[in-house]
């Protein structure tokens, strides 16, 4: 939905208003974001809203914020840089990120920083120079930690908006998108178990599902419904030692602070709070009695934080989470 130009809703000139297959992506979708904002990364808001289509009232529906000028002038940055967004139905660098503003520029800035990063991924401290000098390197660092915790298998590739700041400062950004599939979830998560164990080199150079041997290049679709080869960034930096050091760093502090029962259970809690009595009316999902659709509600809400102990757990064992030093921002930047 877009606003009338010259006009807005709560600073939001453009929106999604999302119902999907059922009420447990809106919830995931919901979290995700308010996770991401908890971490101190800019995200699209997000809100629960009634809707009512040609005078009849249909399941609620999430209301979602969409990136775009307005979302970077809220967030405190120019908004006449170079905005895309990552797809995977594509080819190459310009198939999968389709250009949002200034289309007729081109996708050389992004070609050269892709280029730039591979051409030095044998010296790592010079691929590590370049890292600092083009991104905001704590808030890459940030958005990647964000997606290893949630095991946002289906976010390293794809489901990002990528925003560079030509005339600003000169830097790379990233903004989450598209947060149904996470908290465990993926084609077949209810048959197989949710993704607890989302491994720690997923989406860097070099990295390979579980059982599949190394010493090839990672297949695409190897294992399961949620194995996918990391994208054109992730790859280079995750697996660049320097910036893998303080993204571990980074990662340990949120399991420490923000990542934890605590923290997300009224989170959870407030969703409950804020939806019961709509899921009770039986509207989403019309083919289920009411009492069928709340114990499916509250059986996903618990699965939220069934996911988040234990996937703390099993991060928390991991030797690169155990020796990770302090996150010292000031060397990141």
């Amino acid at each position: 939905v877009h606003f009338a130009k010259g006009d807005s809703w709560n600073g939001m000139t453009a929106i999604n208003l999302v119902f999907e297959a059922g009420v447990r992506w809106l919830l995931s979708e919901s979290l995700a974001y308010d996770f991401y904002r908890r971490a101190g990364q800019a995200a699209p808001r997000t809100e629960f809203v009634r809707l009512v289509v040609d005078g009849q009232s249909v399941p609620f529906h999430l209301l979602i914020e969409q990136p775009n000028k307005a979302f970077l002038r809220k967030h405190r940055r120019r908004d006449d840089g170079d905005l895309y967004k990552a797809t995977w139905a594509g080819d190459g660098i310009e198939g999968t990120h389709e250009k949002r503003t200034h289309r007729r520029t081109g996708h050389g800035n992004l070609v050269r920083l892709v280029e730039s990063l591979e051409n030095a991924k044998d010296q790592p401290e010079e691929q590590w120079k370049i890292i600092r000098r083009e991104f905001d390197t704590e808030q890459v660092i940030n958005h990647y930690a964000v997606r290893t915790l949630l095991s946002d298998w289906d976010g390293f590739f794809n489901n990002y908006f990528l925003y560079h700041d030509v005339e600003g400062t000169k830097k790379w950004t990233f903004f989450p998108w598209d947060q149904d599939k996470t908290w465990g979830e993926y084609d077949g998560w209810e048959q197989n178990g949710p993704l607890y164990e989302m491994p720690m080199n997923y989406g860097a150079e070099g990295d390979h599902p579980p059982g599949e041997p190394g010493g090839q290049p990672s297949t695409s679709y190897g294992f399961r419904d949620w194995w996918r080869a990391g994208g054109v960034i992730s790859r280079p930096l995750l697996a660049n030692p320097i910036f893998r050091r303080h993204f571990l760093a980074r990662l340990k502090e949120l399991l420490d602070t923000e990542f934890t029962g605590e923290r997300i259970g009224p989170m959870v809690d407030a969703l409950k709070a804020k939806l019961e009595d709509e899921v009770k009316s039986g509207s989403p999902q019309s083919n289920r009695s009411p009492d069928d659709a709340v114990r499916s509600f509250e059986s996903h809400l618990a699965s939220y934080k069934e996911f988040v102990a234990r996937r703390r757990a099993f991060l928390l064992k991991q030797p690169e989470v155990k020796n990770a030093g302090p996150f010292r921002r000031g060397d990141v930047q």
